[in-house]
């Protein structure tokens, strides 16, 4: 069994606006937080605004396989917001 060794979290606040954040080149793997109180809609290497790829609903936890991209977008419905944390590292 593969243990997840974190190195980076950063934390991207989300609103109706897509934003996003670079990701560690070197780690392997995605650990996403979402601790604000509504869904955001992620997709992983790209900065696209019109981010509708996968749902993080609020106080749910998802691992990813980070593959070789380089940065994350998110967006919320209009007037909801949440907060992602973004943790990079390896393992599972």
């Amino acid at each position: 069994m593969d243990i997840f060794t974190p190195r980076t979290t950063k934390t991207l606040n989300v609103t109706s606006i897509s934003s996003n954040t670079s990701l560690t080149s070197s780690d392997t793997t995605l650990r996403i937080y979402n601790a604000g109180p509504n869904t955001a809609f992620i997709k992983i290497g790209d900065n696209s605004a019109a981010v509708t790829d996968l749902p993080i609903p609020a106080d749910v936890i998802e691992v990813f396989d980070k593959g070789s991209v380089s940065v994350i977008s998110a967006i919320c419905s209009t007037n909801q917001t949440a907060l992602l944390y973004i943790t990079s590292g390896a393992g599972a």
